[in-house]
């Protein structure tokens, strides 16, 4: 009895003991791993979570802040991922011009990966042979001249109608993003299924779109910390399960 006791009470410290340790260990990883790669500088980042502390509701301004301290380029450490963020139109010039092919392929996040079948659509496909012939069939098949011009017409039909319901609507205010969103909605449905979008399962294709949208931009935790992430969707209900 006695024996069992004293070995619960040692439970405590063996356990922060064992997260020090990998804390330690985690961080030299880092350390030798940005030195042996030259990799930029960035913010100092703390065991499992990284920068994640550091990025705020406004994503795109606490980045920005950071920016003006550590460079144009980048390195946060955002759980498990290494992210490198350009903040110059000169660096991203560079980037995107001689290293296209290392960074033309998107993360593979989880909501995406469910959403799209395991990456089969062309926007969210890795840079590969599949990928490739995918784009080929589009510009064979969809986005030839002769093609595009067999679409004038459905245009020339939508395009009138937008133009009328901004004219009647006039004295009051417009939400042009959404005019243009329906629009495109409907010169997409007629060129596809030779229906208006308002008649597609029952008048709701507008919805589970932006409901789409919206779910394809989710990041879920499993994404950044694949040991806790799990837990944490499950909490926040949203199902990871493959």
């Amino acid at each position: 009895m006695n024996l069992f006791f004293l070995s619960l009470h040692w439970i405590p410290t063996i356990f922060l003991v064992l997260i020090f340790t990998l804390s330690l260990s985690f961080l030299l990883k880092q350390r030798k791993v940005k030195k042996a790669a030259n990799l930029p500088q960035g913010p100092s980042k703390l065991p499992i979570i990284g920068n994640l502390h550091q990025i705020g509701n406004g994503n795109h301004h606490s980045l920005w802040n950071l920016s003006k301290k550590y460079g144009p380029a980048m390195l946060l450490q955002l759980g498990r991922n290494q992210v490198l963020v350009i903040s110059s139109p000169q660096m991203a010039k560079e980037v995107l011009k001689n290293h296209d092919v290392g960074c033309c392929t998107k993360p593979k996040l989880h909501v995406q990966k469910k959403l799209t079948n395991n990456f089969l659509t062309i926007a969210f496909s890795s840079y590969n042979d599949s990928w490739r012939q995918m784009r080929k069939l589009f510009m064979t098949e969809l986005f030839t001249k002769i093609k595009i011009q067999s679409f004038k017409c459905t245009r020339k039909v939508n395009v009138p109608q937008l133009i009328d319901s901004i004219a009647l609507n006039s004295p009051n205010s417009i939400d042009l993003s959404e005019k243009a969103l329906t629009l495109t909605y409907s010169i997409i449905c007629h060129i596809a299924f030779s229906r208006d979008y308002e008649k597609i399962e029952g008048g709701k294709l507008k919805e589970l779109n932006e409901e789409a949208v919206q779910i394809l931009g989710i990041i879920s935790a499993v994404d950044i910390l694949p040991w806790l992430g799990g837990i944490v969707d499950a909490i926040m209900g949203l199902s990871t399960a493959d």
